[in-house]
């Protein structure tokens, strides 16, 4: 509510000017600052690209407005190739990084490593991992079913 009386255009002036600054005040000391992460820092697309992406929008825009068959076909092989583009390029990107990361820095298993095995308990005694967890999984079945059908006679 403003202190003063509020009776002309200036006034109105003042106060929008007032209410804008204690938004912006509320919002400053509401938000965090997130930092960006320090991992893969991704390359921008090149001029090709963005302009190859740039006629697909515009082909769907066209589209969407027709709803004309040809015209969605025509926007079907263009987004395919501009895919397999965008595909390569991320292929290309990824390897540059990777090759970027160095013999001695270590830190491959962070974008490769395969997910820890986990145990499979398998009765009494200690758990079973991999292949043998198959095994132990059908001899577990097989006692089931046999079990199952000695009741049913």
């Amino acid at each position: 509510m403003p202190t003063w009386p509020v009776v002309s255009s200036a006034d109105v002036d003042r106060l929008a000017e007032d209410v804008t600054v204690c938004i912006q005040r509320a919002y400053e000391e509401a938000t965090t600052i997130i930092p960006r992460p320090q991992g893969i820092a991704f390359r921008p697309l090149p001029k090709q690209l963005r302009d190859l992406v740039r006629e697909t929008r515009r082909l769907r825009k066209r589209w969407q407005q027709t709803r004309c068959p040809a015209q969605k076909a025509q926007l079907n092989r263009h987004a395919e190739r501009v895919r397999a583009k965008l595909q390569a390029f991320n292929s290309e990107s990824w390897e540059d990084h990777i090759a970027s990361q160095g013999p001695g820095r270590g830190r491959h298993h962070q974008h490769s490593a395969a997910p820890p095995a986990v145990p499979f308990g398998c009765g009494p005694g200690a758990p079973v991992y991999g292949g043998a967890a198959h095994g132990c999984l059908s001899g577990l079945l097989e006692g089931r079913a046999r079990h199952n059908a000695a009741e049913g006679e």
